[in-house]
């Protein structure tokens, strides 16, 4: 679900400004990602997390291992979701 948010006409997604998921992609991608920065962290703070559930099967079409994607809560201190545990070993 993208809807505005955060600035006027900023498009988001699960809460998220679009402009703004490039500081967790290092941690979701690639053969051996860095832990998630202070800022995905801040990120995923203010995020819907049971909206971002919903998204897991478009992620390998956006190149993010939806394993990692899914481990970047409990990796920021943050609780998961019950809709969104068991998504492939969170």
């Amino acid at each position: 679900m993208v809807e505005a948010g955060g600035a006027p006409n900023e498009p988001t997604i699960c809460k998220i400004p679009l402009r703004k998921l490039s500081l967790c992609r290092p941690a979701v991608t690639g053969k051996y990602p860095p832990k998630p920065t202070e800022g995905c962290c801040g990120l995923l703070k203010q995020a819907d997390l049971k909206c971002l559930c919903q998204y897991k099967d478009a992620l390998p079409a956006l190149e993010i291992d939806p394993v990692r994607a899914f481990a970047l809560p409990k990796k920021c201190k943050l609780r998961t979701p019950k809709q969104c545990q068991g998504i492939n070993s969170f």
